[in-house]
């Protein structure tokens, strides 16, 4: 659906990037939050992401 309309999706995690890419939240302490809950992210994703991250501020 989304994609027939043009959207590109991006997940949970990609929002999230996005906002830390605004400066509307800080990652490293939302995925900390996130973890403290169901929520699963694989170590290796993880440290890629919270690299780009660091490399990007």
């Amino acid at each position: 659906m989304a994609t027939q309309r043009g959207l590109t999706i991006i997940g949970l995690l990609g929002i999230l990037i996005d906002a830390a890419k605004n400066n509307l939240i800080d990652l490293p302490t939302k995925i900390n939050q996130l973890q403290e809950t169901s929520f699963f992210i694989s170590p290796k994703l993880l440290q890629s992401i919270l690299s780009k991250y660091q490399e990007n501020l």
